[in-house]
C-alpha cells in the first residue's frame, strides 16, 4: 500500500508552495530587472540629452586688429642713436610750434619747429630803424649837393 501511495503521489506535487516560490521568484526577478533596465535607459537618454546641450557652448570670436602704438614705452636696458646729429641754436627764443617729434625721420630742409625770439625782433626793429635813418640821410645829402653845385 504504501507503493500506491506513493505512486500516487508522485503524480501530483506535494508541497503546492515550493512550486509557486519557483515561478514567482523569477517573475519577480524578470520584473526589478525589466524596471531597473527601464530606469537605466531614462538617466541615460537624460544624461545624453544634457551633454548635447552643454557640448554646445556660445563662443565670442574676435578678429585680431593692429592697435594703435603708444610713444610711453618703458623698457629695462640702455637705448642708443645709431647716428647722431647734433643740432646747435642759432638764436636764442622759446619755441613756439613743434612741426616735428622727437624721434620722428626728417628730410634735409625741413622745418622742425617755429621759435620766437623777443630779442632778434628787437635787433631786427633796430636794424630797419637805422636803414630808415640812412636812407633819409642819403636823400638829405643828396639835396644838400644839389644845392652845392647850383651856387
Amino acid at each position: 500500500m504504501k507503493r500506491q501511495q506513493l505512486n500516487q503521489t508522485a503524480g501530483r506535487p506535494q508541497h503546492p508552495r515550493r512550486l509557486l516560490w519557483f515561478l514567482a521568484v523569477p517573475l519577480a526577478l524578470g520584473i526589478s530587472a525589466f524596471f531597473g533596465i527601464q530606469a537605466r535607459e531614462q538617466q541615460t537618454r537624460q544624461l545624453a540629452t544634457t551633454t548635447k546641450s552643454l557640448d554646445v557652448q556660445p563662443v565670442n570670436v574676435i578678429h585680431a586688429e593692429r592697435g594703435k602704438s603708444s610713444s610711453d614705452l618703458t623698457l629695462p636696458g640702455m637705448i642708443q642713436a645709431f647716428s647722431q646729429s647734433p643740432v646747435y641754436a642759432r638764436v636764442d627764443g622759446y619755441v613756439r610750434t613743434w612741426y616735428v617729434d622727437i624721434g620722428a625721420h626728417v628730410t634735409k630742409g625741413q622745418l622742425l619747429a617755429e621759435i620766437d625770439a623777443p630779442e632778434v625782433d628787437q635787433q631786427l626793429n633796430q636794424a630797419r630803424a637805422m636803414m630808415t635813418q640812412a636812407q633819409a640821410n642819403l636823400k638829405l645829402a643828396q639835396v644838400t649837393a644839389r644845392r652845392g653845385t647850383r651856387s
